[in-house]
């Protein structure tokens, strides 16, 4: 697993965890690499706002965002289960308050009117089918298609013991996240693995592997016939001959209903 910084910088990584009471807290521990050269990376302006967590193919597995005021830095050393000694750089994040996050924005070079609209298109794109290609129309339907799907998920819960979940790409990634740490954790026979998820709108509570892993499946199984759904109107999409194919595509998500 790795960290990435918003520069491009990434370093390999033992664990990185939200931690606190309220989870306003940010533990991100380093491997094998010197402190002078996490602190020239970790000390940039602005490079440390949003904080990733890749996996080993480059996929965004967890995002950490507003972990700006660090709290401490300390360097030691750790054995693997091969007896290897690693070096290890722990540093801790406290999340910013609303205040500091709105003076940052407003000192910040961006044209808020800009981003604005340029997230307004990004949201509502007005799509110019005349002035494209075919294959550029099958790309930008798809587009269409893979948005509609994350807009769904994004308002759609799972019930378990009683409560609500989400079932969002953001959840799914950051569930893997929690897992994989856990996973590493034990691997590395630390004794400080604790698994952790919250239901909407709570804060995290401790959960047993067990449950962890059914709520997993659970949130998969909903998914699955959403993603099936949207390959299969991919597959209509790129399927089409014509501009006039495409347009008659509908591209609409409502929750299935189990008889």
């Amino acid at each position: 697993m790795q960290i990435l910084l918003n520069d491009g910088t990434s370093f390999d990584i033992v664990r990185m965890k939200k931690d606190g009471r309220n989870e306003e807290k940010l533990r991100v521990e380093i491997l094998d690499t010197d402190l002078i050269e996490v602190l020239q990376a970790f000390d940039k302006d602005d490079n440390t706002s949003i904080m990733k967590m890749q996996d080993a193919s480059g996929n965004v597995v967890g995002e950490f965002a507003g972990y700006t005021i660090r709290e401490s830095i300390y360097q030691d050393t750790f054995k693997d289960l091969n007896e290897k000694t690693h070096i290890r750089v722990t540093l801790m994040y406290q999340l910013e308050d609303a205040d500091v996050t709105l003076n940052r924005l407003l000192k910040s070079n961006r044209d808020l009117q800009t981003e604005i609209k340029n997230l307004n298109q990004q949201l509502n794109p007005t799509v110019d089918y005349d002035a494209m290609s075919l294959e550029e129309c099958r790309e930008c339907k798809q587009q269409e298609n893979n948005l509609a799907l994350k807009a769904f998920l994004e308002e759609q819960t799972v019930i378990f013991n009683g409560k609500e979940y989400g079932v969002s790409y953001d959840d799914q990634s950051e569930m893997l996240a929690n897992l994989t740490q856990y996973r590493l954790s034990e691997e590395l026979k630390e004794g400080s693995g604790v698994l952790e998820w919250h239901a909407k709108k709570e804060k995290c509570q401790p959960f047993s592997l067990e449950d962890f892993m059914e709520l997993s499946m659970l949130i998969k199984s909903f998914v699955y016939p959403y993603v099936s759904k949207c390959q299969d109107i991919k597959q209509q999409i790129f399927s089409c001959e014509t501009k006039s194919e495409l347009k008659k595509i509908k591209i609409e998500y409502e929750v299935i209903v189990n008889d």
